[in-house]
């Protein structure tokens, strides 16, 4: 008697089915990467566009002495990785927010993402879409959405082990500081709020200089 061929097809290939694939062992949480390959010309594949995703705790806060924090960062032997000029523009949406930012440092990235509005620490769970043509994504989402504000701005970037120290000067709005403590293990989550909040004492950010919003309701407040 001949043996039982296994079955070919889609089910061959998905657990619960006859020849199914093996599981693999599951993994410590990592930085999860979305790739989407976008068909151009005739059947020709464009290389995958990739985003990422990994999820930080924040702080924003009104700062005023540049040169104080710039000290206290070298103190601290944060690393410089330099000066980026944005320009962030925010489209209309019901919940969460959604920016492209056009970075002379990183080029364009269209980013979705959510974050309670609160004073104090707090985590930002977000995806970094790489976009190639921003003039034509702007327009698109222009139309699609509409274009609640635009903020233009110039960040000073330093880095202390996971923790992005941003030194921002925001045209029409002044001066401000901002912590980004970026984990990949949700198990760390409770000890990167304690970072942060290390990291405030060190650099004497106060808890009534903090912002609960993001520069997008300061530029609606300010009617600019």
């Amino acid at each position: 008697m001949r043996g039982r061929k296994s079955p070919k097809g889609p089910s061959a290939r998905l657990p619960g089915f006859g020849g199914g694939a093996k599981r693999r062992p599951s993994r410590s949480p990592r930085k999860c990467r979305f790739q989407i390959s976008l068909k151009s010309g005739r059947g020709r594949k464009s290389p995958p566009v990739v985003s990422f995703y990994m999820p930080n705790i924040e702080i924003k806060a009104r700062y005023q002495d540049l040169s104080k924090a710039r000290l206290i960062a070298k103190r601290l032997k944060a690393k410089v990785v330099g000066t980026d000029r944005q320009r962030d523009t925010y489209f209309i949406t019901k919940m969460g927010r959604l920016k492209l930012r056009e970075s002379s440092l990183s080029g364009a990235q269209l980013i979705p993402y959510s974050r309670p509005n609160q004073r104090g620490p707090k985590k930002s769970d977000y995806l970094l879409i790489p976009i190639d043509n921003p003039a034509h994504c702007k327009q698109l989402f222009r139309e699609l959405l509409g274009v609640e504000v635009v903020v233009d701005k110039v960040r000073e970037i330093f880095l202390i082990g996971n923790v992005r120290v941003h030194l921002d000067q925001v045209k029409g709005l002044g001066i401000f500081f901002e912590f980004e403590a970026v984990y990949q293990n949700p198990k760390k989550e409770a000890s990167e709020y304690k970072k942060v909040k290390r990291l405030m004492k060190q650099f004497g950010i106060v808890s009534t200089a903090l912002l609960t919003g993001s520069y997008r309701e300061l530029m609606l407040e300010a009617g600019t």
